[in-house]
């Protein structure tokens, strides 16, 4: 996959990205899957870096024999680029539930996770950070899709959403609250 990413108007960065996807049954109501990405994203402004991503994903699932599916995963990547800032490494674990019936006439998931990001080097202005940069943010999210509510094959949801980064560097200690609408194909 191809593409340009603009910002205010104007061309930010051109990206090209392959991605790969694995997955095999264990039994009737367990699957693993394993996936990988690769990025690399183009600055379109003189002097930038480029920024060369890896990500590795493996993910287990398992439907319970009363309809809830249970999902885990975890993930790492490796961000690299000539800039110091940008060069960092995650790792990301997550567990999602799936209600088999519906509640209050939706389908209703829940996930909650937690991700670790590591700068080895980061730049404050001419100072480098000793120790690096590091974040630790746990997060969740609702989600409810109103199937009873089709019209023309398209349904709505909401998803309410939360998350909460602790950072060596205070000024990236944040907490996320989100709600959003959407609209999605009932197929």
């Amino acid at each position: 996959k191809t593409g340009k990413t603009w910002y205010g108007g104007s061309p930010s960065y051109t990206y090209a990205s392959m991605q790969g996807d694995y997955a095999v049954r264990l039994t009737d109501t367990d699957q693993m899957a394993v996936n990988v990405l690769t990025l690399l994203q183009r600055p379109v402004r003189d002097g930038a870096s480029d920024i060369r991503t890896l990500r590795l994903g493996l993910r287990y699932g398992h439907r319970f024999s009363g309809g809830g599916n249970l999902q885990a995963s975890v993930s790492w990547s490796d961000t690299r680029s000539d800039t110091v800032n940008i060069t960092s490494q995650g790792k990301t674990a997550a567990l999602s539930y799936s209600f088999a019936r519906p509640i209050a006439g939706s389908e209703v998931s829940l996930t909650l996770g937690r991700q670790w990001n590591d700068y080895n080097r980061y730049r404050i202005g001419p100072f480098l950070v000793p120790g690096g940069r590091g974040d630790d943010t746990l997060f969740g999210s609702l989600n409810m899709v109103f199937t009873k509510v089709d019209y023309a094959g398209f349904v709505p949801s909401i998803t309410i959403s939360a998350a909460k980064t602790d950072s060596n560097i205070s000024r990236f200690d944040t907490s996320r609250f989100g709600v959003q609408f959407g609209i999605q194909s009932a197929f």
